[in-house]
Formats: C-alpha cells, sequence, structure tokens
C-alpha cells in the first residue's frame, strides 16, 4: 500500500467537501476517483498533494503521516500532480516548462546559479537531459524547442505530465486529465497512462468521462456529497445500485 486516508476529512465553513473518507491504494494502480460535480473529488485530491491541510483524519504515503505538509515537501517526497486547467509557462519552450519540474530534485545553491559555478551547469545540463527523456516517453520530444501557444490543446496536457513526471513521482494525481480531448486523445492518453503505470507509477485520477474511467482504472471510489459510496473494480462500480442512483438519480430501478 502506498497511500491510506482515514477517516479524512475536509471542511469549509459549514461545508463538509470530503466527510470521513477511507481510501487504501496500492502501488503501481491506477485508482480513480469519480462522482458528480461537487461530490469533493478535487478537494481530496488537493489534500493529497499539500494544497488544503485537512479539517481531520489522516494521509498516510508510504507509512508517513503526510496530511498538512507543504506542497513542494510532498513533491520532494514522490508526489506529482496536474491540475484540471493545465498550468503553463508561456514563455518558456515545451523544453524549458519540463525543466522547470527538476528544480526540486537539484542541490544547488542561489550563489551557484548567480555565477554558474560548476555544480549548477552540471544540474543545469542534467535537467535538461531528464526533460528530454520524460518528453520521448511520451512521444512530444519533437516539440521541445516550441512555445505551449503554438501546441494543440491535447499535446499541452502531455507537456504538463511530463512536467509531472520530472519530479519523479511514485504517486502522480492527475486532475481531470481527459477533460477537452478529443475521443482520439483521450485514446492516446489512456496508452500513456498505462504506459506510466507500467513504469512503476501508481495513479490516482480524477475524471468525469466514464468510458475513459471504466477502461483505464483496476479499482474506482465513488464520492456524492463527500461521502464514499462505492468502491471496487470497474465492473462492481458499474453494477453498483448506489452508483447507478448517483449518477441518474431517482431510485434505482426506475431507469430501466
Amino acid at each position: 500500500m502506498i497511500l491510506e486516508t482515514v477517516q479524512l476529512t475536509k471542511s469549509f465553513g459549514g461545508l463538509t467537501a470530503v466527510d470521513a473518507v477511507d481510501m487504501q491504494v496500492e502501488e503501481q494502480e491506477i485508482r480513480a476517483v469519480i462522482g458528480p460535480n461537487g461530490s469533493g473529488k478535487s478537494t481530496m485530491l488537493n489534500c493529497i498533494s499539500g494544497i488544503y491541510k485537512p479539517t481531520s483524519g489522516a494521509i498516510r504515503f508510504v507509512g508517513e503521516s503526510i496530511g498538512g505538509m507543504a506542497p513542494y515537501a510532498l513533491t520532494r517526497r514522490g508526489i506529482g500532480r496536474t491540475f484540471q486547467n493545465i498550468r503553463m509557462f508561456n514563455s518558456l519552450t515545451v523544453l524549458q516548462n519540463v525543466m522547470v519540474g527538476r528544480h526540486c530534485r537539484t542541490e544547488d545553491t542561489l550563489l551557484e546559479d548567480i555565477f554558474a559555478l560548476p555544480r549548477y551547469r552540471r544540474e543545469e545540463e542534467e535537467m535538461r537531459e531528464k526533460a528530454l527523456v520524460y518528453l520521448d516517453f511520451l512521444g512530444i520530444v519533437d516539440k521541445r524547442d516550441m512555445m505551449p501557444a503554438s501546441l494543440s490543446y491535447g499535446q499541452r496536457r502531455m507537456v504538463e505530465i511530463a512536467r509531472a513526471l520530472a519530479t519523479e513521482p511514485s504517486l502522480l494525481l492527475l486532475d481531470e486529465p481527459a477533460a477537452g480531448l478529443s475521443q482520439g486523445e483521450k485514446s492516446a492518453l489512456a496508452d500513456e497512462v498505462r504506459k506510466i503505470r507500467e513504469a512503476g507509477i501508481t495513479i490516482i485520477l480524477v475524471e468525469h468521462d466514464m468510458r475513459f474511467v471504466m477502461g483505464i482504472s483496476d479499482q474506482i471510489t465513488v464520492l456524492d456529497f463527500g461521502k464514499k459510496i462505492s468502491e471496487g473494480t470497474p465492473s462492481e462500480c458499474r453494477n453498483d445500485p448506489k452508483v447507478i442512483e448517483c449518477y441518474l438519480g431517482g431510485k434505482v430501478g426506475s431507469h430501466a
């Protein structure tokens, strides 16, 4: 088990966005977290990645309690993530955008950076080489010298994932990675997510596209109004009356 949440709760004033959720994720698993809008999916991801501090409960990563740790500390421990809205540095090339992800793994000081001392130059070259590896891994190394604005939406999504991989995560959080993609781009993304898992990285993804989720996930956790209402394989969740009612509304059996 690489990640565990125990009675994880996050409240905003009188609103409880995540309500006592237990979840256990095994190494090299693709875990989807799904649910209607407002069900607490992204809030849960934000708690795991350190953007939000949990109101109560525990988060354990490789056995270590991490609830409330800063995002940069969690990145260094091996938790990478992407966001629902693609965040690129538009004044930097694709290669430079991915190199940004490597900074959490460097040891040079500000003084070494300013004067371009040997360790700075050595680490800069290492960042470049690693960034090229991840771009090649995702099939977009030929875009390395382009600016983000000249890429398609799907290509920008791949650049964002490459930047997250450049942090060397053992756990990768993907927040709606298929949003805005064409069907062909979604198929290509699914292939890349499987490749990432095969490389030894565990994946938790929040996603609305059920065809994408059902085709790629090993396990699914279903949230509704912040509570976990179902968990299991895609087949188990697809046939769970609680999930059917959550997505279709009304009583189970009334939508035949």
